[in-house]
């Protein structure tokens, strides 16, 4: 009886080793590895293209503030106060 349950573990793993093998073979096959590097290209394409996107939005903000602020002042300067008698 124990050398029946040896046999299937010795057989059980020896099949789990090789489909595990053959999995991480194809990882590394040339048409996974060309899949993998193009899926990271296309990431990092959108991902500088966000970070235009949220760098113009974040220059805008500031010109906006910085040119409010250049109108307030420009209107406080304007605007005298009145001289007391």
């Amino acid at each position: 009886m124990r050398r029946v349950v040896w046999f299937g573990l010795g057989v059980g793993s020896t099949v789990w080793a090789r489909r595990t093998a053959r999995k991480r073979l194809e990882q590394y096959t040339p048409p996974a590895a060309v899949e993998r590097a193009r899926q990271r290209g296309v990431s990092a394409v959108r991902e500088v293209k966000a970070a235009v996107v949220e760098g113009r939005a974040t220059a805008r903000e500031y010109q906006e503030d910085a040119k409010a602020e250049l109108e307030a002042q420009a209107a406080r300067k304007r605007i005298r106060p009145a001289r007391e008698a």
